[in-house]
């Protein structure tokens, strides 16, 4: 009997299997062995399911509709033979759309260059593109029907992805900057389109991600950012982020209602000129180098040091509470900077001259404190000046 099924099989120019009861495959047309091996995969993936979770024994037979992908669509009837235990499935292809549609839709679907992967009503993955395949080095057999969970492995995106499917089910469309992993474990930044599929009842049958890898962009930004905020020399922070970081802590001294002061404490290298044309520019690099270093290790974390101008330095000291706080950074930092010659091999110690301004003692507004500070560094260097 099963001969004459096997020879039935041949004569129909559809995809057709026999499985028996475990959804092993008994047997098969050429028709289906004509199928692209993933959708061979797909398809034997959804005998499985609905033998498992269908009671044939009632009816001896089954009717399903399904879409693997957005792209190929499928009704699979299967039939069990009352002749024996096994299940006779026979595979369909009704065409939702025009060959020539269908054609057009699998070849941007597979030449796309982002990476897209479509999922089924429970979220298992049902298609992946080439782009997919490259960008994250998952081969297809290894990822169909799994969740995507793997994809997010340990990376704790648990809130953005609530908040994402939230989107998806109440409007359709969520979009938005996500984490993910390659298969070697490297992680990667992406832009993560999720949209919904709804049949013609309105009924959601897929999901539709579209990957795109911005892991680079978000370098690019923070390099040009860095290179916005940052001088490029020493590597502290220019003026720009040196007004931020005040206006930070004036509006935190305000929402605790505070009466902490913030000091500015400006900086002039001494006779700066000389080690430059004495030395070389090099030389000269390598000493502010080792000043913002100087300055640098004075300072609580919290704190900022600036490189203000080409010898001039700032620094914001937070939560002063009396003037020995101040002085105990400034001969620090005379300390610091004094150690530098020895380093450089210079003839003479490097000094500055340091003024200093009070928020909000001396000023509220950032470039009068500036100024302030400036100017009592001034009156320090001419009185040093005068001493000489």
């Amino acid at each position: 009997m099963r001969d004459v099924i096997e020879v039935k099989l041949e004569w129909l120019n559809l995809p057709a299997l026999i499985v028996d009861e475990t959804s092993a495959i008994q047997a098969k047309n050429t028709a289906f062995s004509h199928l692209p091996p993933g959708t061979q995969y797909a398809l034997l993936h959804q005998v499985t399911l609905i033998v498992t979770n269908s009671d044939l024994s009632v009816s001896g037979h089954k009717t399903v509709d399904v879409a693997l992908g957005a792209l190929q669509y499928f009704t699979l009837h299967i039939v069990r033979q009352a002749s024996s235990e096994s299940l006779f499935a026979v595979i369909f292809y009704p065409l939702q759309q025009s060959s020539a549609l269908t054609e057009l839709y699998a070849s941007v679907f597979e030449h796309s260059g982002e990476a897209i992967m479509i999922t089924d009503v429970n979220d298992d993955i049902v298609a992946v593109n080439q782009s997919f395949v490259e960008s994250t080095g998952f081969a297809v057999a290894d990822i169909l029907y799994r969740k995507p969970d793997f994809l997010r492995r340990d990376l704790n995106e648990e809130a953005t992805l609530e908040k994402a499917w939230k989107a998806v089910f109440e409007h359709g469309h969520w979009s938005g900057e996500i984490k993910n992993r390659k298969a070697n474990g490297e992680y990667y930044v992406c832009w993560l389109s999720l949209s919904a599929v709804r049949n013609q009842e309105g009924i959601i049958t897929n999901f539709v991600s579209i990957f795109s890898d911005i892991t680079s962009h978000i370098h690019e930004h923070k390099k040009y950012k860095k290179m916005a905020h940052y001088d490029f020399l020493t590597g502290l922070p220019n003026r720009a982020l040196l007004e931020d970081r005040f206006e930070q802590f004036v509006l935190q001294r305000q929402r605790q209602s505070s009466q902490v002061s913030c000091a500015c404490i400006f900086i002039d290298v001494n006779d700066f000129k000389y080690i430059n044309d004495t030395y070389g520019h090099k030389t000269g690099d390598n000493c502010l180098i080792a000043i913002a270093d100087a300055l640098t290790r004075s300072i609580r974390q919290d704190d900022t040091a600036c490189r203000f101008s080409g010898d001039e330095f700032v620094l914001l000291v937070n939560d002063i509470e009396n003037v020995a706080d101040i002085q105990r950074i400034i001969t620090e930092i005379q300390q610091n900077v004094a150690a530098i010659a020895g380093n450089l091999s210079l003839d003479k110690a490097v000094r500055v001259s340091v003024g200093v301004s009070l928020y909000p003692e001396d000023a509220v507004d950032f470039e009068a404190l500036i100024n302030l500070a400036d100017q009592s560094m001034y009156q320090e260097k001419r009185h040093k000046k005068a001493l000489d």
